[in-house]
């Protein structure tokens, strides 16, 4: 029997897949950024694993004079709910469990779930950055399968 369906952040629960190059890069470039958008995946990839902060992501951008008002802009205005998530969780949160697991930044996944309502929908979330462990690892699931 079914009692538990998890749910991916990026592509699934927001509308967009790839986050950082398709809207976090696009952002700061409107911004005049030039670093390489390989460099910018780079250090976001080192704070989805927890080895540095959310704060320290955006130092190693040279935008920490700007932090937090930047990184709230972005994840306010960059990252949209996809409407056929909404529409799933209402048909299937009487009859299931849900959780959330997803790579990304502890205080980005913090940010976005209190100001779109999903801590209201997931009874349990594992984000990568709070594990030391991104998928596609076998470790983060286990994890998962643990908590659940």
């Amino acid at each position: 029997m079914i009692r538990w369906i998890v749910f991916d952040a990026m592509g699934v629960i927001f509308e967009e897949g790839d986050d950082i190059l398709n809207r976090l890069v696009p952002f700061l470039q409107k911004r005049g950024f030039t670093l390489d958008a390989e460099y910018v995946h780079a250090a976001y990839r080192r704070a989805s694993l927890g080895q540095i902060s959310s704060r320290e992501f955006w130092k190693s951008l040279n935008l920490d004079g700007e932090y937090p008002a930047i990184q709230d802009e972005y994840l306010d205005t960059c990252l949209r709910l996809d409407p056929h998530f909404l529409k799933t969780v209402q048909r299937l949160g009487g009859k299931f469990s849900l959780a959330m697991l997803s790579n990304d930044i502890a205080e980005w996944s913090v940010h976005l779930r209190r100001t779109k309502g999903l801590d209201r929908i997931f009874q349990t979330t594992l984000i990568s950055s709070e594990v030391g462990i991104r998928k596609p690892d076998a470790g983060i699931y286990r994890i998962l399968l643990d908590r659940l």
